[in-house]
């Protein structure tokens, strides 16, 4: 099929800028000026002195004229930085949706133990002291037995699994207490822990 579409050609140096329109109506504005002095001064002072004052003050609207052209000419140059940042959005998304930005990946959100609660709101056996439900900090709902949750090792707190998986995806800490569920930060816990001999087992003095 056709190009319907008619190419836009490149613009060429002898292209009409943005800004000709704004330069002729200052030259109208400069002229109309000078010639309205000019003839005050004709009527109040002699000629010479009449044309001398309005050829300066021309003179100055014309040097007012270029340098705010060339001031206007280097600040259209500028906009080259949204046009970088434009270029950096989808590698930023890209990481956000990755879990890199400053959450934690799939893989890793998925490697935390995840199971069927089994204890229910007053049963005897509850898992708080005072009897009460335990609830999921992120939702503010109570946990019932049979929903899938997940407990975060490095602090041992439990939540919906639906919910403290949306939460890692744009955190990597406990939505509790802030410790760092992050695999690093739990592997160098574990492995200081195991490093840790149990005071049963210190030598008699």
């Amino acid at each position: 099929m056709p190009n319907l579409h008619h190419q836009r050609p490149p613009p060429s140096g002898g292209a009409r800028r943005p800004n000709d329109g704004s330069l002729v109506c200052y030259g109208i504005v400069v002229a109309t000026a000078s010639l309205l002095l000019l003839a005050i001064l004709a009527a109040t002072v002699s000629i010479v002195k009449a044309c001398a004052l309005a050829g300066a003050v021309a003179v100055v609207f014309c040097a007012v004229g270029c340098v705010s052209r060339r001031c206007a000419a280097h600040g259209t140059a500028a906009p080259a930085l949204p046009t970088t940042a434009a270029a950096a959005m989808p590698a930023a998304r890209a990481r956000a949706r990755a879990g890199g930005a400053c959450g934690l990946v799939d893989a890793a959100i998925d490697a935390l133990p995840a199971f069927a609660y089994a204890r229910s709101c007053g049963a005897e056996g509850s898992s708080s002291k005072s009897g009460r439900c335990v609830l999921c900090s992120v939702c503010l709902e109570d946990v019932e037995a049979g929903e899938m949750v997940r407990r975060l090792p490095a602090c041992g707190h439990l939540f919906h699994v639906g919910c403290i998986d949306m939460w890692l995806h744009s955190h990597a800490t406990c939505p509790l207490c802030r410790c760092d569920v992050s695999p690093q930060q739990v592997g160098v816990k574990v492995a200081a822990a195991a490093a840790d001999p149990p005071d049963g087992g210190l030598p008699p003095v």
